[in-house]
């Protein structure tokens, strides 16, 4: 990542990250994705997952937080994934 101009920040992982982190895998275990919809119950949740999303953004997510949430799938780029997942569908429809 580094070499794509991406620079991780060094950090120790909280035991609140963790704990979100594991309800991420819980809600991707329950709904099929780590994209959490923004009216979900858990509101705390989808603050957390739009916070690591900025953090990315800015280049302020430490290197091992993007591998845990890059392992589970997560979703850095919400409008990309719903173009592709858009366009996946379309073309099945035409085939």
């Amino acid at each position: 990542m580094q070499s794509l101009g991406i620079k991780f920040e060094r950090d120790e992982i909280s035991a609140d990250w963790l704990e979100q982190f594991e309800g991420l895998k819980r809600y991707r275990n329950k709904y099929g994705s780590c994209l959490v919809n923004k009216d979900f119950k858990n509101q705390t949740l989808v603050n957390w997952v739009i916070g690591q999303r900025k953090l990315f953004v800015v280049k302020k997510l430490s290197k091992i937080k993007y591998e845990k949430l890059d392992s589970i799938g997560f979703v850095w780029n919400v409008p990309e994934y719903v173009w592709l997942g858009n366009y996946n569908q379309l073309i099945k429809f035409y085939e």
